[in-house]
Parts: C-alpha cells; sequence; structure tokens
C-alpha cells in the first residue's frame, strides 16, 4: 500500500527591504526554507540568483512555489498579484491596502533594520482582511500560530491611520525630544530612559488612564509656560494641538 507524501507549502517572498527580511528570518527560526525573489538579482534576495533575467527568474521561482507573500511598497502590489498563476495563494501585508487580487494579512509590529528573536515574532498579531474563504491565519499561512484578528475592508484606511498615530507619531516625539535634551540641554539620552520605560509600562497596563501632569490636570499656567519655551525649538503648535485633543480650551494669548 503506497503512503501518502503530506502536501508542503513552499512559500515565496517576493520583495527586499525590512519586512521582507524580517519574515525570511521568522520561516527560519521555524525551521522553514522560504523561496525568495526580487527585481534586485542579489544572492541574498533571490533563490535562484543565477537566473540574471527578472521574469525568467521569477518564472522559475514561481514554479516551486504553492504561495507568494508580496512583502513589496503598496502601490506595487496589486499590478504584480495580477500577473500572478491563478494557482498560487496570494497574500499581501499593506496594512491600508484593499485588493481582490491578494489576501490581507497585516503584521502589527514596526520594522526596523534591527532583527528579532523567535518570541517577539510569534507574539505578533495579524490583523486579517475579512475573506469569504477564511479569516483565521491558519487558513493562509497555518505554519504561523500568531494571535489573529478580522477586519473589515471598510475600516483598513482608520486601522492603518491609527496604527501610524500611535508608532510613528510616538517615534517622530521621541526623536525631537531626544534632540533637543542633547542639543539644548546639554543632556545625554541615557536620563530620558527611566522616564520613557515607566511612560510605556504605565501606558501598557492601563492605556485609557494613564496621562500624567499639566495636560491630565489642566494646569493652564503650567502649559502656558510650555508652550513658551517650546517655540524655541518648534513644537509649541504641536503642544497646542495635543491639549485640543485633551479637550482643553485654547490658551490666552500672551
Amino acid at each position: 500500500m503506497n503512503r501518502q507524501v503530506p502536501f508542503e507549502n513552499k512559500y515565496l517572498i517576493v520583495g527586499s527591504g525590512r519586512l521582507a527580511k524580517h519574515l525570511s528570518l521568522y520561516f527560519k527560526l521555524l525551521k522553514l526554507q522560504p523561496l525568495r525573489w526580487s527585481r534586485s538579482n542579489s544572492q541574498k534576495f533571490n533563490t535562484f540568483h543565477h537566473i540574471k533575467n527578472n521574469q525568467l527568474r521569477l518564472f522559475e521561482t514561481l514554479k516551486h512555489s504553492t504561495h507568494a507573500l508580496l512583502a513589496i511598497s503598496d502601490n506595487a502590489i496589486d499590478e504584480f498579484a495580477k500577473c500572478l498563476p491563478n494557482h498560487i495563494v496570494k497574500i499581501h501585508f499593506s496594512g491600508s491596502l484593499s485588493t481582490s487580487h491578494a489576501q490581507g494579512l497585516h503584521p502589527l509590529m514596526t520594522f526596523t533594520n534591527e532583527l528579532y528573536e523567535l518570541e517577539t515574532y510569534i507574539k505578533i498579531p495579524f490583523i486579517i482582511e475579512e475573506n469569504n474563504m477564511s479569516n483565521e491565519l491558519k487558513h493562509w499561512i497555518p505554519e504561523f500560530k500568531n494571535p489573529n484578528f478580522t477586519i473589515n475592508k471598510d475600516l483598513k484606511g482608520l486601522y492603518h491611520a491609527l496604527c501610524v498615530v500611535g508608532g510613528n507619531f510616538t517615534n517622530i516625539l521621541w526623536r525631537e525630544v531626544v534632540k533637543s535634551f542633547q542639543d539644548q540641554l546639554h543632556l545625554p539620552k541615557e536620563v530620558l530612559l527611566p522616564y520613557l520605560e515607566r511612560t510605556f509600562k504605565n501606558i501598557i497596563n492601563n492605556p485609557l488612564d494613564s496621562l500624567t501632569g499639566p495636560l491630565q490636570r489642566g494646569d493652564f499656567e503650567t502649559l502656558s509656560k510650555n508652550t513658551q519655551a517650546l517655540a524655541e525649538v518648534k513644537l509649541d503648535n504641536l503642544y497646542k494641538e495635543f491639549m485640543k485633543v485633551q479637550n482643553l480650551p485654547p490658551l490666552k494669548e500672551q
């Protein structure tokens, strides 16, 4: 009696940017070897790097693939997905894009040039665009055991914008604070680390009620002094915008 050989998914990671690098490492940490293709014919990003022609190299890679994971820019996803064979499972990772040509699975994480350890990767939530076929991550990439949640495609615009507010805005704020500490106050960034750590712990523990300081108290005397001092580093108007978010009335003109 012949034994049936279990079917094995073969994942092709398309791209050479940060997300592609993180996905590739995640698969490898799971003891899986993904296929790679990129317009750059670098050996690092191409399984069949000896084939110099991009289209021929892609065609050869697809012959060995069951899934195409499109870790490429949003404006390239739709056209690229349309050109792939129908039997390939097409997945993209954009938080804002919705297309009928590929399934959206957005990893809710920030991806820097620094690669992470397995413990971090397996905790990343995947936000899955609602699909009639399946709303579960195990259907699309069964090897990933990550937490996963669904979202309606009409809400993806707001979802992604909120991710930018929570992540990118935070990075920009702290970048400017550190720069001013170093340049104007001549203090090293290390003096901020305990404050930064405690702030984020408070947010994690109670995100809806972790605010402290003059914005929380409505201390208008301090708020006024703060905005005057911040004019030097061009953060005064931003401070006033946060007052609006906190539903505080505008300061009286000095």
